[in-house]
């Protein structure tokens, strides 16, 4: 009886379904110019995105194809100064400051630059 092999199967020599690496042989449809990668499974494969490394303070857009500053002031959840005191969040390329109300002391505090591949989380105040 000769059986069809399920998608992503071929028949091997001696009759039994192995396999077929989509990756190896050029049968996917991942998209280099997206930053997606071919990795195979057992009967298909998957495209996984791998977008390039920015600097600490910047993300990579796929739109423009380059990085971009994070605008560390526009999400409110995650307001990186202190409400409390005043401090008015104001976003520079690859960090933000925050500025205290003029006439208070230590007017200005600045986010300390994370090492490449890091990034400077808000809540806990540390480079992870």
């Amino acid at each position: 009886e000769n059986v069809a092999c399920g998608s992503g199967y071929t028949r091997a020599a001696n009759g039994s379904c192995i396999d077929v690496d989509e990756c190896a042989n050029e049968l996917h449809n991942c998209s280099v110019g997206l930053h997606q990668y071919c990795i195979n499974r057992q009967g298909g494969f998957d495209c996984m995105t791998r977008l390039p490394e920015c600097d600490s303070g910047y993300e990579y857009s796929l739109q423009s194809r380059s990085c971009q500053d994070i605008d560390e002031c526009s999400n409110p959840n995650e307001y990186p100064c202190d409400r409390r005191l005043q401090e008015r969040c104001i976003n520079i390329p690859g960090s933000y400051k925050c500025q205290r109300p003029v006439g208070t002391t230590n007017s200005y505090r600045r986010r300390p630059a994370c090492p490449t591949g890091y990034r400077y989380d808000n809540t806990k105040r540390m480079c992870q």
